[in-house]
């Protein structure tokens, strides 16, 4: 019954207020914006970074992009951009 009643609220929250889910779950955020630039909102922490693949893990996964002259553009504690000319983008379940 608790799971029934936080998922009704997670629900409202979204709906009705308009806060979107990932906000307040913190869930993972990839954008991709172009084949040049990707976004991840809510990581755990960069795993690898070469120029040709980044490895960043997230809560529930950890992200795999591959391309050619891969770059961390800038990140924060919430966020991280990655640009170059990205070929693939894969995920592994933790």
């Amino acid at each position: 019954m608790f799971c029934v009643s936080y998922m009704l609220k997670l629900k409202w929250l979204n709906e009705y207020i308009g806060i979107p889910e990932d906000v307040f779950t913190a869930n993972s955020r990839v954008t991709v914006l172009s084949y040049r630039f990707i976004s991840i909102e809510n990581f755990k922490k960069i795993i690898c970074v070469s120029e040709d693949n980044i490895r960043i893990k997230c809560k529930k996964y950890i992200v795999n992009i591959t391309g050619r002259k891969l770059m961390l553009q800038n990140f924060t504690d919430y966020e991280i951009r990655i640009t170059g000319f990205i070929s693939s983008i894969s995920y592994e379940m933790i």
